[in-house]
């Protein structure tokens, strides 16, 4: 029962993609795949800043937040679907390389967290108008790592 479910619930997904949503679906397996292997090696390399493309600062217009929001759906998406379950960081990095590539400025951030005993961790993008596709309730309790 629970397994038709879930079925459902993707062909739903998949029925509302359009052509464009397939392609940036397609877009993001490919860079998972790619951070993913690529940050091991250069985790610190990957969090500098990258420039957005042709684009002046933008003021968080309701079209950037609409473009991010999509963005992270099918970022998450294509996580979902990858063989290597790329982690918060891998599939903040690909969020961030595919809206600057769309001419939308974001900064990857990292933050922490007390868990019990120990400490948790968690990337997203901040974007002009906060943010991009995290939940503010979810991000209330981690604490911001400086990027200076």
């Amino acid at each position: 029962m629970a397994w038709s479910s879930a079925w459902r619930r993707r062909a739903a997904f998949a029925a509302g993609l359009d052509r464009s949503d397939w392609l940036a679906l397609a877009e993001a397996w490919v860079r998972l795949a790619g951070a993913s292997m690529s940050l091991g090696r250069r985790a610190g390399a990957a969090l500098e800043p990258v420039p957005a493309a042709g684009a002046a600062e933008t003021d968080g217009c309701p079209c950037d937040r609409a473009t991010g929001e999509r963005l992270h759906r099918l970022v998450a998406a294509a996580a979902r679907l990858h063989v290597v379950r790329p982690r918060c960081l891998a599939r903040a990095l690909v969020l961030r390389d595919m809206l600057a590539r769309r001419g939308i400025p974001t900064t990857v951030r990292v933050g922490v967290v007390r868990d019990g005993e120990g400490v948790a961790a968690h990337a997203w993008l901040a974007g002009p108008a906060g943010p991009v596709g995290e939940s503010p309730e979810l991000l209330a309790g981690f604490h911001p790592l400086r990027s200076e």
